[in-house]
């Protein structure tokens, strides 16, 4: 129990700037061990920003392991399809997420949404190289899927599935302004506007959402 503490703790110092609270009692029921989280609201200006890596891909492989000081990954391995921002020096990109589970033992996070095998998407990485325990900026606020309409027409949903509709520029008051309250996420960045039920045909097309990417981040067309 100390060294799966001692690894979740030095996994959130490097997450600190989502998880509001950071760490409350580790359950453990057998092998099992459980960690309540929650996350803060980014802006998705703030993502484009901060992000290290910002790219469309394709989910090749998941696998959990566990590391050398005894907390279980879970490995997730993307075919790169597209890079926004930043440069990935091959087209197989590994991230890694806490938790997950092996042959007799799992450890759970609270609203952890793996990304799943063979599912399509645009991700916002933090990092591609630090121990995070979600590398995904904003955890699921980062996680765009991508979805054939009827038309065959590319559609880019929310990690929740909702259609986006729009995305908007907005300053994030959260690192500019001390003291400013904390608004935790709902799983959908600030400025992303979704619809709020499910629509085949709605949406913008992965060009469209990928080409506003680019303009928050004031690259040319």
């Amino acid at each position: 129990m100390a060294t799966l503490t001692q690894s979740v703790l030095s996994a959130m110092r490097n997450h600190r700037r989502y998880l509001i609270a950071l760490l409350l009692p580790l359950l453990f029921m057998g092998a099992n061990a459980a960690l309540a989280t929650s996350v803060r609201e980014a802006t998705v200006a703030e993502m484009a920003d901060k992000s290290a890596v910002i790219f469309e891909g394709v989910v090749v492989d998941v696998r959990a392991h566990k590391t050398e000081h005894g907390s279980i990954v879970t490995a997730v391995v993307f075919e790169v399809l597209d890079v926004i921002k930043g440069s990935l020096p091959q087209r197989r990109l590994t991230l890694e997420f806490l938790g997950g589970e092996i042959p007799g033992e799992r450890q759970s996070i609270a609203a952890m949404q793996y990304p799943q095998l063979g599912e399509q998407g645009i991700y916002f990485a933090e990092s591609i190289d630090q121990p995070l325990i979600n590398p995904l900026y904003g955890w699921d606020q980062g996680r765009f899927l991508v979805q054939r309409d009827h038309g065959g027409v590319e559609r880019v949903l929310t990690a929740g599935k909702r259609p986006v509709m729009d995305v908007q520029g907005s300053e994030s008051t959260f690192f500019a302004t001390p003291g400013v309250a904390v608004k935790l996420s709902t799983g959908v960045a600030n400025g992303v506007r979704a619809t709020p039920a499910a629509s085949a045909n709605e949406g913008l097309s992965t060009g469209q959402f990928k080409q506003r990417i680019r303009n928050l981040l004031g690259a040319p067309p």
